[in-house]
Order: structure tokens, then C-alpha cells, then sequence
């Protein structure tokens, strides 16, 4: 009887090799690479999809659809300082660390396991192609709340009875350095009490920007020109931290033609 038993060993049943096909953590990490969160949280949606957990797919893709929109705000409210020393490289890496973390944490024993079973998974290049949509989608989402912010308003501060405006460029200058200029040119008569004038004041490495706006024409007025010589003159001796440089100019299209005074 022994003999018996030890020639005719009781056959274990063979496992059954999955049928679905699954992504890789190194898969999600690519589609969130180029797509960013919303590429990565695509694909873990659906592998749980795929491992018949329809409720943790279903969430896990509003999750990503809810960091893809946060991401995006987050973007628009980053003060520019920030946003320009930081390579978008750095962003991409991150997400891409993160998502391939919460694959394995997530995922990573139902992935072991599915080796395990000699089961198959979905090429590296569909994860290409998930994260180039994602990407797309993701533009989407940027133009759609881009078009529910408010426009960005004009810098400005308002001079004098006829309420001439001073435009500035915030980045560069600041609102008491416009209303300074702006006295200056008061006291020279350059606003009148009727006629509302606006200027453009900007700021470069070196020299304060006034720039008034002016026809073809003016550029080759003698009285206009030596007006403005003048009020130059009286510029470049009034004690200003940055020379003040006086400028004509006109829009000719989107082109904007500068006449320097000297």
C-alpha cells in the first residue's frame, strides 16, 4: 500500500494564469512622467478596474482629477520668483516619484502576486500613449480655468482733475515711484486740466521708462521735440535714484515704435 501511494502522488491543482493584463509601477511612472497626475492615476484606476475593484478605480480617478485641477491653481497662484527659478523638470520628477510610490503602495502586492502567476502586462509604450492624452486633458483643464480668472487688470494711479492715469509695470516699478514721475511732469505743465494724457512708466536695469504716446508725426516735430529736450534737461539734474529717460512712441500694428529724447 505505501508503494502504492508514493508511485501515484495525488496531482496539486495547477494555478490558473490571469487573464487580464495589467500596468506596471514603472508603466504608471511614465504615464505620470508625461502626463502628470492625471496619467498616473489614470492607470492605477485601471488596474483596479481590472482586479474587479470598481469602487477604489472610480476613486482613485477623481483623485486624480482633483490633483491634475490643484496642480494647475497652483500654477496660476505661485509667485513668479518661484515659479522661474524652479525647472518644470523638478515638478515632473516629483509627481513621477510620488506616483511610482503609491503604485507600490497601493498596488504593489496585487502586482507581485499577478507575477507570481506568470501574468502578462500592457506594454510600456500604451503607458506612452496614456500619458500623452493625459497631457492634452491636462491642457484642457489649464485653458478651462484660465478662462474663469479674472482678467489681469492694468497697474495704474490716477493723476489730476481731468484723471490723467499713470500705467506702470508692477514687476518693475511701484505705485509711489509712477505718482513721483508723475509730479515731475505736473510741475513741467505737462498735464493740462481738460485734456486727459496717459503715460507708461517702466523700469529696466538702469533708467526709469516714461513713455508717452505720440503720432508718426510728433516724431519730427522741432517744438514738440524741443519741449520734451527740455523737460529732459531738467530730468536728469531732479535727483532721481534711476535716470528718467523720456520716450514717444506709437503702435503701428503690434509693433511699438520709440523715439528716445536726447
Amino acid at each position: 500500500m505505501e508503494a502504492l501511494l508514493t508511485e501515484n502522488p495525488v496531482a496539486e491543482p495547477e494555478t490558473e494564469r490571469p487573464q487580464q493584463k495589467l500596468y506596471t509601477e514603472q508603466a504608471i511612472a511614465i504615464a505620470t512622467f508625461i502626463g502628470g497626475p492625471l496619467g498616473g492615476s489614470y492607470l492605477i484606476s485601471l488596474n483596479y478596474m481590472l482586479l474587479g475593484d470598481e469602487e477604489a478605480g472610480q476613486r482613485a480617478i477623481k483623485w486624480g482629477l482633483a490633483a491634475t485641477v490643484l496642480v494647475v491653481l497652483a500654477f496660476f497662484l505661485m509667485p513668479e520668483p518661484v515659479s522661474e527659478a524652479v525647472p518644470n523638470i523638478v515638478y515632473n520628477m516629483a509627481f513621477t516619484a510620488l506616483f511610482y510610490y503609491l503604485a507600490k503602495r497601493l498596488q504593489g502586492a496585487n502586482l507581485a502576486a499577478h507575477r507570481q502567476l506568470r501574468g502578462r502586462f500592457i506594454t510600456r509604450w500604451r503607458a506612452v500613449g496614456v500619458g500623452l492624452i493625459s497631457a492634452v486633458a491636462a491642457a484642457l483643464v489649464t485653458f478651462s480655468i484660465t478662462a474663469f480668472l479674472p482678467a489681469e487688470e492694468e497697474h495704474k494711479v490716477k493723476f489730476g482733475s481731468a484723471g490723467h492715469e499713470i500705467y506702470f509695470d508692477d514687476k518693475t516699478v511701484t505705485a509711489e515711484e509712477a505718482r513721483k514721475v508723475a509730479y515731475f511732469l505736473a510741475d513741467h505743465d505737462f498735464f493740462g486740466y481738460y485734456q486727459k494724457k496717459e503715460v507708461l512708466v517702466e523700469q529696466s536695469k538702469w533708467v526709469y521708462k516714461v513713455l508717452i504716446p505720440a503720432s508718426e508725426e510728433d516724431f519730427n516735430n522741432s517744438s514738440i521735440l524741443g519741449y520734451y529736450r527740455l523737460v529732459q534737461a531738467d530730468l536728469d539734474s531732479a535727483g532721481f535714484e534711476k535716470r528718467v529717460q523720456l520716450m514717444l512712441f506709437y503702435m503701428e500694428g503690434e509693433v511699438r515704435k520709440v523715439k528716445v529724447i536726447e
